[in-house]
């Protein structure tokens, strides 16, 4: 096995990077992409133009809470920062024209004048390359795989992988493409950055190395098995709650308490298939974490750097954090425990994660399409979530503290929060493409779930003492045995996918 991976041989994209690496230089002359992000004309928490702040929220969708729409308060402020780094932007948290120029695709019509960077006409192209159409982001098409090489041969730290897919690290390079030759900046491929495209790849190369059908020369397959295999996401596939009796779990630190163990059924699948593994799975990850590095977790990588070209297999569980699943039935027993009364129930709580399973989707999303578009090759497996309690279950149900049980009500909802989450994670899944597969573990506790009186039996840690720092966060988690039934269900999805949702 190996641990989390250094210095990795590609790089994430630093372009001049952004969408518009373009007028920046030409236009303002600033020396770097956040500099000119923040320049005098941007749009942020002291901006007086509430129209312009408005067209920001709209183009976002974001909700400001409390009617302040055309106020920049802390909310916009995240939304901006989290479209930043999802767009490889730069991370400043003000709109200035590399962020505005893509806004303005996602905002109304008449903002197109207000938003920074956004002045271009739209674009009346037909056509990118000859015989191919424009070329968009998220499109599928195999002039893609043209379009990838020639932005390859321009600029070599693109390091595009050469696949069908449209995806975000090949707008960003287009995007810096159009910005350093003075093209119209708007992510897309027309006519012009096309032919561009095609003049300055052939003087790189001195030919074209299309095959004569005029298709790229065929590249290299990775085998099934071989390759390296990047294990992501939270606690439930970090291994918390699982480590041996006795031993600490792998490289944690006072900052970094990530709790991977060699339990995790990540290590387990990389021993069984002999395949090198990198393994960045982190308890308390929410999918925001894909792409930088864990803030609560001081040393802990960005989970995106894990995957590249010779990436051949990826397994996540990622969103239960997003909503508070993990969480949400550990806070339910402290709560009940301190009211000291049976009547005393969380459903409230629960119900407010379910109204949250929908917030999964598009973050999901986006990384399934990043992972695709660094890993072209990979399968990539996407772990749910499991049902903690039994389908009937009775109201002597141990929470683990003494005498203090859950009610049939919570467990029922907590088993319903479970289905919910696993069934919005499963149609992002299954809406991505072939490559992804959604492993079903909703009932692999069945029979060995909370409720069981059995230590041995049950696969699922109950409640752990609140004031245990390094043991509290294990509460409902698998044990070294729950892991072990996921990665028989993983197993089983790698090697025979019609299983996989079984």
């Amino acid at each position: 096995m190996t641990l989390p991976r250094k210095g990795k041989q590609w790089r994430t994209l630093t372009i001049g990077v952004a969408a518009a690496a373009c007028v920046l230089a030409s236009m303002i002359g600033t020396a770097t992409p956040a500099a000119a992000e923040q320049d005098t004309d941007s749009i942020g928490p002291s901006s007086a133009d509430a129209a312009a702040v408005t067209c920001v929220q709209q183009g976002l969708g974001v909700d400001p809470g409390g009617g302040s729409y055309g106020t920049f308060g802390p909310r916009t402020v995240q939304a901006v920062r989290r479209f930043q780094v999802e767009n490889n932007l730069p991370n400043v948290g003000v709109v200035g024209p590399a962020t505005g120029a893509l806004l303005a695709a996602r905002a109304p019509a008449e903002c197109a004048g207000r938003l920074p960077g956004a002045t271009q006409p739209p674009s009346t192209d037909t056509r990118s390359y000859p015989g191919c159409p424009v070329l968009l982001e998220s499109q599928r098409n195999s002039c893609v795989v043209r379009l990838q090489r020639d932005l390859n041969s321009t600029n070599p730290t693109y390091n595009l992988p050469g696949t069908d897919l449209f995806g975000p690290a090949t707008r960003v390079a287009v995007l810096d493409f159009q910005g350093r030759n003075h093209l119209p900046v708007d992510g897309n491929v027309g006519a012009a950055t096309a032919d561009l495209l095609v003049d300055q790849a052939e003087h790189a190369s001195g030919s074209n190395t299309d095959a004569p059908d005029g298709s790229p020369q065929q590249t290299d397959e990775i085998p099934q098995g071989t390759g390296r295999y990047a294990a992501l996401g939270d606690s439930f596939s970090s291994g918390e709650g699982a480590p041996e009796a006795g031993r600490e779990y792998l490289d944690d630190t006072e900052t970094n308490l990530c709790h991977r163990s060699d339990n995790a059924y990540g290590v387990e699948v990389g021993r069984t298939l002999g395949m090198p593994t990198d393994f960045v799975a982190c308890s308390g990850a929410v999918l925001h974490d894909y792409w930088l590095p864990q803030s609560e977790r001081a040393g802990q990588p960005d989970q995106r750097s894990a995957v590249g070209p010779d990436t051949s297999l990826v397994t996540l569980s990622l969103g239960g954090n997003d909503i508070g699943f993990g969480g949400v039935a550990a806070n339910c027993a402290i709560g009940k425990l301190a009211r000291i009364g049976w009547d005393a129930n969380c459903v409230g709580e629960i119900e407010g994660a379910t109204d949250r399973v929908s917030n999964v989707r598009a973050p999901m999303a986006s990384v399934l399409r990043d992972i695709h578009e660094r890993a072209p090759r990979a399968r990539i497996l996407v772990v749910g979530y499991p049902r903690m309690f039994p389908d009937a279950p009775s109201d002597q149900c141990s929470t683990g503290f003494p005498g203090v049980s859950f009610q049939i009500k919570e467990m029922t909802r907590l088993n319903a929060l479970a289905t919910a989450l696993n069934a919005e994670i499963r149609t992002v899944s299954l809406e991505a493409g072939d490559w992804v597969s959604f492993v079903s573990v909703e009932n692999a506790f069945a029979g060995h779930d909370a409720c069981v009186d059995s230590d041995r039996d049950r696969w699922i840690n109950l409640m752990h003492s609140p004031r245990q720092e390094t043991t509290k966060n294990e509460s409902y988690h698998p044990t070294i045995a729950g892991q072990a039934a996921f990665r028989d269900r993983v197993l089983g999805c790698y090697r025979e996918p019609a299983t996989c949702q079984s």
